[in-house]
């Protein structure tokens, strides 16, 4: 019987996007452009994007790391060698620059904004802390992790800020207060069915720790972490598989990027399908978490695509796209954050981009 009613639901499901296929006009631009299943063309459709900033080419980045703010205030880059540390913000102006002399085993792996001038970063040795560039100040959290620092995320949580580390070899994580320089471990190791963690990320509140393994996404919740829950309603096709995910800045909204398409999930309902997209696409949350863009490439170049919820139908759908090499001559992307109010974009030939949307979009 069980069998029977899979059956069922798997034809009524193919039905339905029949269906829904044959609601998208065949000639659609912006189908052919974000490779979409959409319920409501008749939404305006003038989401675009303006130059508002670019540096040379050779801007320094090539052999650098970068990482943004959760909230998109600012963002950093660093060599694993800890030299040429940056700190720039949502307007393109470098606030800090400085050198991470002490002397720490093992290189810098990951690095994340706290304010301003102070960032936390994580070893390949498991070691993590935050630095001062102003000052030069090092605080090393204790105890430490004992495999690779593969992710440092930084949280304001009420009026603290927390550091999270992370390793993916071993599904653990450490959690430090700043105000109160404690740290809390947690071993997801032990209960983790993760065969191989190849992503992961944590919420806004730091409660919520979300990993995949390629073929499934894993959620914990940080204050019941005995078994993880899955993601209801997402279904790999054939040779499809899980490339990265995504934590919303101020809501819990999970992104999940796939070989082929784009999800989001509200932890409420099931996993809803905003696009489809290229392997490796970059993507972000944008304009307080109510839209999302997403690089694509199609046969001529590459664009940027703009999405949001519809409120009549709850389903996302396009707002516009921008042809960035045709507007702005950028070929290819080598990095891509969403900041406050601004895109920022690093080509792969090193030069640095902000773009934004304007007033009237």
């Amino acid at each position: 019987m069980g069998l029977l009613i899979r059956d069922l639901y798997d034809a009524a499901t193919a039905r339905i996007g029949q269906e829904r296929l044959q609601l998208v006009p065949p000639q659609s631009p912006l189908l052919d452009v974000a490779n979409l299943n959409v319920n409501a063309f008749s939404r305006p459709r003038d989401w675009r994007l303006e130059k508002l900033q670019e540096t040379a080419e050779n801007a320094g980045f090539a052999d650098k790391k970068t990482n943004k703010r959760f909230d998109g205030a600012f963002w950093c880059c660093w060599r694993e060698n800890g030299t040429g540390i940056s700190i720039v913000d949502d307007s393109g102006a470098i606030l800090k620059t400085a050198d991470l002399t002490a002397n720490l085993a093992g290189g810098i792996t990951a690095m994340g904004v706290v304010e301003g001038d102070t960032v936390a970063f994580g070893s390949t040795l498991g070691f993590s802390g935050v630095f001062n560039l102003e000052s030069g100040l090092v605080q090393m959290s204790s105890p430490s992790l004992a495999a690779p620092v593969t992710d440092v995320w930084t949280r304001l949580v009420g009026q603290s800020w927390r550091i999270v580390a992370f390793s993916k070899n071993s599904c653990c994580l450490s959690i430090t207060t700043l105000a109160t320089r404690s740290t809390r471990m947690v071993d997801l190791g032990h209960s983790s069915p993760v065969i191989g963690c190849l992503g992961a990320d944590v919420n806004y509140n730091v409660q919520t720790v979300a990993m995949h393994d390629g073929r499934q996404v894993y959620v914990w919740n940080l204050r019941q972490r005995d078994r993880p829950s899955g993601i209801r309603g997402l279904y790999l096709e054939e040779d499809e598989r899980i490339v990265s995910l995504k934590f919303a800045t101020r809501q819990n909204a999970l992104a999940i990027a796939t070989s082929r398409r784009l999800f989001v999930y509200d932890f409420v309902s099931c996993a809803d399908l905003v696009c489809g997209i290229r392997e490796e696409a970059f993507y972000d949350f944008f304009d307080n978490d109510s839209k999302i863009v997403v690089e694509q490439e199609h046969l001529y170049g590459t664009h940027i695509a703009c999405f949001s919820v519809d409120q009549t139908t709850a389903r996302w759908v396009p707002l516009g796209y921008s042809d960035i090499r045709a507007q702005f001559g950028i070929r290819d992307i080598r990095s891509f954050f969403a900041l406050r109010s601004r895109l920022l974009v690093i080509s792969g030939s090193d030069a640095c981009y902000q773009l934004a949307t304007p007033a009237t979009s």
